[in-house]
């Protein structure tokens, strides 16, 4: 099991991948949010074909097809973080020690 640290690493990298794949005619609000959209669109339209019966012969298609939906949800959600400045390892880190902190008592160090 990862530790949060090799979490945050790991969550910090991904993003800044992510950015440098943006082309720069791409990294703005309006096209990003844009595409955002989009690909919640094709993650339903999966979920609605799964429904309707379309991968009762092939299960792992939609499984694959899914996993590669989401992970394209991911990379706008990332870009767009990355866009408004946010970075959102260190930010989702802090969310989880505000939740956890009482429970856990934990205490993360995310700068």
């Amino acid at each position: 099991m990862k530790t949060i640290e090799e979490l945050k690493n790991f969550w910090d990298d991904y993003q800044e991948k992510a950015w440098r794949t943006c082309l720069p005619s791409c990294q703005n609000w309006d096209y990003l949010c844009a595409g955002l959209s989009s690909e919640v669109g094709e993650v339903m339209d999966k979920i609605k074909k799964k429904i309707r019966g379309d991968y009762d012969d092939c299960p792992e298609k939609y499984i694959e097809g899914l996993k590669g939906e989401i992970s394209d949800c991911t990379w706008y959600f990332y870009s767009m973080m990355t866009f408004k400045g946010i970075k959102i390892s260190s930010k989702t880190l802090e969310d989880i020690q505000g939740a956890y902190k009482e429970e856990c008592d934990i205490s993360l160090n995310v700068s």
